[in-house]
């Protein structure tokens, strides 16, 4: 069995989907199923090869237009001939392109929703009228849907059938180290959704001595006014920013946080929010579906970070309870080398 995964970022660009995708060929190929990667051909403002390799898996990029909130390129049939299964990894030009060829490739498509094109409210019309009526139409053409989270499965059994639920994973090492008192880590792209400004906001209202980490890409060049606020703020000391951070320097960032906080408004999954949980770090996170459904089986606290109140429940939650080997135990169940046979299953279906 071959499958192609189709995303419009890839290695060397990091992000959750990124990750997700990667931890996935890698998976599949230790079961013998060659598992590659066709994705865009530039990354955050960088042109990269027509074709690489990481590891066993073969990167094939291909040039396209960048109309902002959509990427238009060529259908790569030379390529897709190859696979047996076309895994597409969000909605979007790719799954369109795809879905609407499929007459002529005949291939057997997935779709992964990854949080669809809800995560903020910009041209929230268009949007609208993109997913219920176009796909809506395009969907019928999928072998089968992958909602990555519950209120994704929800969203999109209001427009198509087909849609089951399968959750991502995520791999790591086990917690080593001892924990920094009062040290944060918020992990994740610099994008607006992940409202990291609002953050910094709230704790530079609170009274407690902490270190804030913030981890991540520059996805929204957002990056100039956050350090702009960190400075307004007087912070320097105690919030710091690290853009290139590799597995290891990541599994060891975890390992001696005490705390793991994320204020994002909107998530597809958020797989920080259990991953912090398996390195035993106290996972502080914004009153959001998918965050409280984690809170709930695993532990953690909830903070409306929007709300008015939002320092005095950050301080709050400093000081709550926290169960952290129910929650080591919940996260663990997302590891890859359980997650795998999920997705192995529902390829040998097809």
């Amino acid at each position: 069995m071959k499958i192609l995964h189709f995303t419009n970022r890839y290695w060397p660009a990091l992000g959750g989907v990124e990750d997700v995708i990667d931890n996935l060929c890698t998976e599949l190929q230790k079961k013998k199923i060659e598992s590659d990667v066709l994705t865009l051909n530039r990354a955050d403002k960088k042109k990269l090869k027509k074709f690489e390799t990481k590891g066993k898996t073969k990167i094939f990029r291909i040039p396209f237009l960048d109309l902002k909130y959509y990427k238009v390129s060529t259908t790569p049939f030379s390529i897709i001939k190859n696979y047996d299964i076309i895994h597409i990894h969000s909605i979007g030009f790719f799954s369109d392109m795809i879905l609407l060829t499929k007459f002529i490739h005949k291939k057997k498509i997935i779709i992964s929703t990854n949080g669809g094109i809800f995560h903020t409210q910009n041209i929230s019309g268009i949007k609208k009228l993109y997913f219920y009526i176009i796909e809506r139409l395009l969907l019928k053409n999928a072998d089968k849907i992958i909602a990555i989270s519950k209120q994704d499965k929800k969203k999109f059994e209001q427009i198509t059938k087909n849609v089951i639920l399968i959750e991502p994973g995520f791999n790591s090492s086990e917690p080593k180290g001892k924990k920094e008192k009062n040290s944060f880590l918020r992990v994740g792209r610099f994008s607006k959704n992940k409202n990291v400004e609002r953050l910094i906001d709230v704790f530079s209202e609170i009274k407690t001595n902490y270190k804030l980490r913030l981890v991540g890409r520059d996805f929204d060049n957002l990056l100039p006014q956050i350090k702009q606020k960190i400075k307004e703020k007087n912070l320097e000391e105690k919030i710091e920013i690290l853009t290139d951070v590799n597995d290891s320097r990541l599994s060891k960032l975890y390992s001696k946080s005490e705390y793991f906080v994320s204020a994002s408004k909107y998530e597809g999954f958020g797989i920080g929010g259990v991953e912090c949980m398996h390195y035993n770090c106290k996972a502080i996170l914004n009153s959001i579906p998918t965050y409280k459904e984690f809170v709930k089986k695993g532990s953690g606290q909830i903070v409306n970070f929007d709300g008015k109140d939002a320092s005095l429940e950050l301080s709050k939650a400093i000081k709550g309870k926290y169960d952290l080997a129910k929650a080591k135990k919940y996260a663990d169940t997302f590891l890859w080398k359980e997650k795998i046979n999920e997705f192995v299953k529902l390829y040998n279906s097809l």
